[in-house]
């Protein structure tokens, strides 16, 4: 007879074998995955609002609803990255033969030395040289980016048919994490609480808004003839999360650009939509996406989009930062977990 100890050891090791074989199956589509778990937090609400009126009939709901994720969210997505892959390829190959207008570089080289020369003076910022290199960036990864367009669409398919069962079976999803758990199940739903709301913040309270005034700026720059709209406007999606002044960085030298080239209107036009328009975006969005929220240092954000599409590529966008609120949920929730002691019975 084998002992108990033999035996447990035993089926541990079989469970991680069978959990390392599964992750190598499942490693292709975690992106997929992850992207569809976050979709489905994000659009809980709406979810439930689509359910009320399909009389609780779930898979109706989440079809519906899904519907509108492609329709709202996907295909917006792809025309605008679709955008910007032409706007960096010609900006790549107009700065590579050197054609540029130099006015608006050296606005922008203004721009920065101004706000870097308080804490590092006589700082000198070659701004061409680091267009050129994220163009060049831009290039390199959204032309692979569709030149696995199969890969895309399968992946994209693949997360679609995760969301609508996500929304389906949620609730049968979350009996089956609480019984699984060794945790208590007040402190399980505590996790679920916490994560939910750590990722609301960061994709509704942060990249969202970000992203909004993205686009608005290079509607802003199109509007008044500034060349390359939507590139700049990829560099204020990452500059608006520089909060107070992060726009600016982008929005100021636009404007520079058009008064020094004697286009005087448009230029208080950019002004003008800089300050009523992307500037309040952030005001008047965020109270109305977000009710309860946590705070994670914009710096922590920041850091943690350039970092996640440095590590996971364009999806880093939203993985980054999800992934560190993640972290930082748990790192809350560790003191409260642990400083008791669970109870068995």
């Amino acid at each position: 007879m084998y002992t108990a100890r033999a035996q447990t050891i035993f089926f541990v090791f079989l469970i991680l074998t069978v959990l390392a074989m599964s992750f190598f199956i499942f490693q292709p589509y975690l992106t997929a995955l992850f992207l569809a778990f976050v979709f489905f937090i994000v659009f809980k609400p709406l979810y439930h609002f689509v359910d009320r009126f399909c009389g609780g009939r779930h898979a109706l709901s989440s079809l519906f609803t899904l519907a509108l994720i492609i329709v709202l969210v996907f295909i917006p997505f792809l025309v605008f990255g679709s955008l910007l892959f032409d706007d960096a390829r010609n900006l790549y190959l107009t700065l590579a033969s050197g054609n540029y207008n130099a006015d608006f570089l050296q606005g922008f080289e203004r721009t920065l030395e101004n706000y870097l020369s308080a804490v590092v003076p006589d700082v000198s910022i070659d701004i061409g040289m680091y267009v050129s290199q994220a163009a060049s960036w831009f290039v390199d990864h959204l032309g692979s980016f569709f030149s696995g367009f199969m890969r895309f669409i399968v992946g994209l398919a693949l997360m679609s048919l995760a969301l609508f069962y996500f929304f389906k079976d949620s609730e049968a999803f979350k009996k089956k994490l609480l019984l699984y758990s060794p945790l208590e199940d007040a402190y399980d739903r505590d996790i679920f609480n916490h994560i939910e709301r750590a990722v609301n913040s960061v994709v509704r309270g942060s990249l969202l808004i970000a992203f909004l005034q993205g686009v608005f700026i290079a509607l802003g720059f199109w509007f008044t003839g500034i060349p390359n709209p939507v590139i700049f406007g990829a560099f204020g999606v990452v500059a608006a999360l520089i909060p107070s002044f992060g726009t600016s960085l982008v929005l100021i030298p636009g404007i520079i650009f058009l008064f020094s080239t004697g286009s005087l209107i448009p230029a208080v036009i950019l002004f003008a939509w800089g300050a009523l328009v992307v500037g309040l975006l952030d005001n008047l969005l965020r109270p109305l996406l977000l009710t309860r929220s946590i705070s994670i240092h914009p710096l922590l954000i920041l850091l943690s989009v350039l970092g996640g599409i440095s590590f996971f590529g364009l999806v880093g966008f939203i993985a980054g930062p999800v992934v560190v609120s993640l972290l930082y949920v748990l790192a809350d929730l560790y003191p409260r977990i642990f400083g008791q002691t669970k109870n068995t019975a």
